[in-house]
């Protein structure tokens, strides 16, 4: 795959964030089949999602995504923004910008992992109810990979630490805590040395406003599953030994997704952690994962030839 990096000043967030495009080597962009919008998580960057963007590439996508404002190259104070809605625009605005690049009328597919699955949910649950951010209807997705979903934020965290945090966000809305996530609970450390490879880019900070819009929003999480509708179809990912975002709240989750059993896929990876494409059987995953969007594409093809 061939790649290119921008920093570019993003309206939708009031500052300059780093922003990346993949693109299938050997194919001119008439030939693209179409494109995915790749979404990180809180902590992480567009880097970390690599191994997903070549993936992509080679079933003939481009692929693109920015790093979050307060991550990787990005300006902002780590971890930190004020709520959720400041990245539902920021999907809104990279949509508008990967259609600009694509052929007229070419698929568009969605992949995110971990805390940007919640806010993808967000974004497409108002975009369904008609509010807000009708670039596309949902239905218009091809396809939508959500890779250890972070689905109920409140996971783990005590009554009392709950109720203490919603207050002082209130009064310090840019204060950052710890969000207590490192490297062991993510992926296996190195086979050959036993230690875990560091990425200097990453953090575990978020801010005290984000955090409580999170759990606000978490209690209506499970409404977002009506946002899905033929024909787009779902592949969720998902580590058994996961326990920052256990398993048991994605597959109630993929249960009230109403999509037929043909267009949704639950896959339960044995002993993997909360980073799948980092665990050995990422080469697995991202294999079926690309006979999936290769399906997909293939029957959006022929749903057009047969509209023509």
């Amino acid at each position: 795959m061939d790649e290119s990096a921008d920093h570019y000043y993003s309206s939708s967030s009031g500052g300059k964030l780093y922003r990346r495009v993949f693109t299938p080597r050997g194919l001119l962009p008439e030939d693209w089949r179409g494109g995915v919008l790749l979404v990180h998580g809180l902590g992480d960057h567009m880097g970390c999602h690599e191994k997903a963007a070549r993936m992509f590439c080679q079933q003939g996508l481009i692929a693109a995504g920015v790093d979050w404002p307060g991550h990787g190259y990005s300006f902002g104070r780590r971890g930190h923004f004020r709520e959720v809605a400041a990245l539902l625009g920021l999907i809104a605005e990279s949509l508008t910008d990967l259609r600009e690049r694509l052929p007229p009328g070419a698929p568009i597919g969605l992949y995110a992992h971990s805390a940007g699955a919640f806010v993808l949910l967000q974004f497409l649950k108002e975009q369904a109810s008609g509010e807000k951010y009708a670039i596309n209807y949902p239905s218009a997705f091809s396809f939508v990979w959500l890779s250890s979903p972070l689905l109920h934020p409140t996971h783990e965290q005590g009554f009392l630490k709950l109720k203490m945090g919603e207050w002082l966000s209130k009064i310090a809305p840019g204060l950052r805590l710890d969000t207590g996530v490192r490297s062991d609970r993510c992926y296996p450390p190195d086979p050959e040395t036993g230690l875990f490879k560091e990425d200097p880019l990453k953090h575990h900070k978020i801010s005290l406003s984000f955090g409580a819009d999170l759990m606000k929003r978490s209690r209506q999480v499970n409404d977002c599953a009506r946002a899905f509708r033929e024909p787009s179809r779902l592949f969720i990912s998902q580590g058994s030994a996961d326990k920052i975002c256990p398993p048991k709240f994605s597959q109630v989750f993929f249960d009230a997704v109403t999509l037929s059993s043909t267009d949704k896929i639950y896959r339960l990876l044995p002993g993997a952690l909360h980073e799948p494409l980092n665990d050995p059987a990422a080469a697995g995953l991202l294999a079926e994962v690309g006979e999936w969007v290769d399906e997909t594409l293939s029957e959006v093809s022929g749903r057009a030839c047969k509209n023509r």
